[in-house]
């Protein structure tokens, strides 16, 4: 969950000025247009922490806990070449930034790594690894395991951390007043999310539908939720089914994607209608749920009128598989070990950035209407491997895109001199050859979950562990 820009007090938001016409919006888009030799790829990962022998989630506060681990990281770094700024609501801790990632977090307590972007693919996945491991570090010196699953096994939404975040208290409220499931989503759920660039208005809309066309195949590759609730998970893609009941007004694969117009302003117009949460003034947040943003650049709000920053800090609330904030982000996939977001990392640098794999992925989903893909994407939640993409199954399909992927990046370690490249798709080419996905592999190695067998779970999901390899 993507988290608002705070400037610091001496710092001027280039974005603080009045917004009076939907033009202002379109420049967004423009000035994050990239020449391809300037794009970038950033990761965003979020793992558990888990207390008492992997028995108890971890809390905000307390002797072990979110606050000490953060403060700890803190400490560790001013005396390395990448020290750690802390960031506060009131008198909590609630991020740290950094030179190689901001470390912040969920509303239960997740803990995120917004790696920062990089042009090389292997500074990218190495860099991230390491700031992980910074993380992982810290947390053993106190106690705490970490793990990557999409969502907890064993935690009910009462029993993950409440974040003293402003943010979060208004979204908990509004998520509260819905039906479904928006409050899974929030307190106990997991996600990886990697973001891309594009170089026109034209690579984007290329970028996004071949994005939108692999939202099912990220959420088979990374399926990893076999348990909630000490129960047995009733869908292939656990997660998927979270989202598939989280607020329809800002979730789902916006079908506006394969409009024969679709740009920068269809999207705008979709947002402005998206109703909001918050608005934002300094570090002091003022709730506006239900109202949408068009309403506030029409009448204003609460004495408020709106500025650009306002509907920057909008589109972080618009919770889509694939978004534009305005860079373009894959939201899909389900927490995972390191291992395999590097290789999910590697596979869609390839699918995206190598022009040949990228025309050739286009390709195997000529015609694709939004409403063919939301009935796989459907299909793919509810029966995983065995669903089927025009009567291909849905494993075939991705084992074809894994391909494209390794031979563009065999192609890249050639270039780069990084014999390493090679070896980043490996998880993920495992998991087809073996013919399975996380969640199938934990329901077959755990019958129940329980406090004897959760611990063994939390470990073999430990951020640098790969229990497939």
């Amino acid at each position: 969950m993507s988290q608002p820009k705070n400037f610091a007090p001496n710092e001027v938001d280039p974005l603080d000025k009045p917004l009076v016409a939907t033009s202002q919006l379109l420049e967004l888009f423009y000035d994050a247009q990239r020449q391809p030799k300037d794009c970038l790829l950033g990761v965003e990962y979020e793992m558990f922490g888990q207390i008492n022998h992997g028995l108890s989630p971890l809390p905000y506060e307390g002797d072990v806990s979110i606050s000490t681990l953060f403060h700890k990281l803190a400490q560790a770094s001013q005396h390395g070449p990448d020290p750690l700024t802390p960031y506060y609501e009131d008198s909590n801790i609630v991020a740290l930034s950094g030179k190689r990632a901001v470390i912040a977090l969920e509303p239960g307590g997740q803990i995120e790594v917004a790696a920062k972007p990089h042009h090389r693919l292997f500074d990218a996945t190495k860099i991230f690894s390491d700031v992980v491991k910074d993380v992982e570090h810290e947390a053993k010196k106190l106690g705490i395991d970490l793990f990557a699953l999409g969502i907890h096994p064993a935690a009910g939404r009462n029993d993950m951390a409440q974040v003293k975040k402003a943010r979060y208290a208004i979204m908990r409220s509004y998520m509260g007043g819905l039906s479904g499931l928006g409050l899974d989503m929030m307190t106990r759920s997991c996600a990886i999310q990697i973001n891309l660039d594009f170089t026109s208005e034209a690579d984007m809309v290329k970028k996004t539908r071949l994005a939108a066309a692999l939202v099912p195949f990220y959420s088979l590759f990374c399926s990893s939720v076999a348990f909630i609730d000490k129960q047995p998970a009733r869908y292939a893609i656990e997660r998927g089914n979270v989202w598939r009941q989280t607020d329809p007004s800002r979730t789902g694969i916006p079908s506006i994607i394969f409009d024969d117009d679709f740009g920068y302003e269809s999207w705008i117009t979709m947002v402005l209608d998206v109703p909001m949460y918050f608005i934002r003034r300094g570090t002091q947040y003022h709730g506006v749920t239900g109202a949408s943003f068009r309403q506030f650049m029409a009448k204003g709000l609460l004495g408020f009128t709106p500025t650009v920053r306002d509907f920057v800090d909008h589109m972080s609330t618009v919770f889509t598989e694939i978004r534009l904030k305005p860079i373009l982000e894959l939201r899909s996939p389900d927490s995972l070990p390191v291992p395999m977001v590097n290789a999910i990392v590697a596979f869609t640098w390839a699918l995206f950035y190598d022009q040949e794999t990228f025309d050739r992925a286009h390709a195997l989903f000529a015609g694709l209407s939004h409403q063919e893909l939301t009935a796989l994407r459907n299909d793919v939640i509810d029966q995983g491997r065995r669903a089927c993409f025009r009567q291909e199954k849905v494993f075939k399909v991705a084992q074809k895109l894994t391909n494209l992927a390794g031979k563009a990046l065999h192609k890249l370690s050639l270039q780069e001199a990084q014999p390493e490249i090679d070896t980043l798709l490996k998880p993920l080419t495992r998991l087809i050859e073996l013919d399975t996905t996380y969640a199938e592999w934990i329901k077959h190695h755990y019958k129940t979950i329980d406090d004897k067998t959760l611990p063994s779970l939390i470990k073999a999901f430990a951020p640098f562990n790969d229990p497939l390899q």
